[in-house]
């Protein structure tokens, strides 16, 4: 015989079917308009970006003289940075104030306004936990499994021909050091911001676009060579799956705690700040004691 449903726990159980349905829908729904929402906001942005490195920002250049326009970039770089750092990172400032490249560049800044739309990252959330490689020992592993229970894991985000990156390597080595008994520490090597058959700046360190996962490492070598850290060194697989995920380049900074992102820092180079990062760790530290 075949079974007969009764009518009474018929409808209650397609009702819930058809309502857990529908709010899987209006999830779905909600998400396609915040994204649409997203794109609304960054295209505009990405467009304004685009015009202002590859045409304003020259202009201005050439009206207010190079001096002045090193002046103000440095005014808005972390107020912690050495004078050696300042110094580095003056020699490279003028390859982005240059009309050259304007193709190249503007390429760059559209990719990284779509990578801030469609990044997985976001504060008070899960963090990602991208597949990776060890720099030492070339070894498959996940971003955060470096994490410890109730310790804070600091991430920074970068590229040996970022000059901002570059220029804070020194002040986050004096992190790693002074912080090491209340936070762990990973840096993870990214695909390059500069690369020299792409965006390139003149006077900058020459690594080309990464077509193997050799060419990172070797890039990543070279890096350490110039400024070594004391902390463990991840490199993002060639899918640029972290990257993508975080947001990360030109480069960034993150907090992770349990899983979850407590700090956020904004996309560089303008929002890349190494002393955000040291004035929440003095703080947790305080907390602690």
């Amino acid at each position: 015989m075949v079974p007969v449903m009764r009518v009474s726990s018929f409808l209650p159980t397609q009702v819930n079917n058809f309502m857990r349905i529908a709010e899987g829908g209006g999830r779905n729904v909600a998400l396609s308009l915040s994204t649409m929402f997203k794109y609304l906001v960054a295209v505009p942005k990405g467009v304004v970006k685009i015009i202002g490195m590859t045409c304003l920002v020259p202009c201005v250049s050439k009206v207010l003289g190079r001096d002045r326009v090193r002046e103000m970039v440095l005014a808005r770089q972390d107020p912690l940075l050495s004078q050696n750092s300042k110094d580095r990172l003056l020699t490279t400032i003028d390859g982005s104030l240059e009309f050259a490249n304007a193709r190249e560049k503007s390429k760059a800044i559209w990719e990284g306004t779509m990578r801030e739309v469609n990044m997985v990252a976001e504060m008070g959330g899960q963090a990602p936990n991208p597949v990776m490689l060890r720099h030492q020992g070339r070894t498959q592993c996940h971003l955060l499994s470096g994490a410890n229970p109730g310790k804070p894991l600091v991430i920074n985000f970068g590229s040996s021909t970022c000059p901002v990156f570059m220029a804070n390597l020194e002040k986050f080595r004096e992190l790693t050091e002074e912080f090491c008994e209340v936070a762990d520490f990973v840096l993870v090597y990214t695909a390059e911001a500069h690369p020299s058959d792409g965006w390139a700046l003149r006077d900058n360190i020459k690594v080309a676009k990464h077509r193997t996962l050799d060419e990172r490492y070797l890039a990543a070598q070279k890096m350490l060579k110039l400024e070594p850290v004391k902390c463990p060194v991840m490199l993002d697989r060639l899918d640029d799956e972290a990257n993508k995920a975080y947001g990360a380049l030109p480069e960034r900074l993150y907090i992770i705690l349990d899983g979850v992102i407590v700090y956020m820092g904004q996309q560089g180079p303008v929002g890349y700040k190494v002393s955000e990062v040291e004035f929440w760790l003095d703080d947790y530290r305080s907390q602690l004691s």
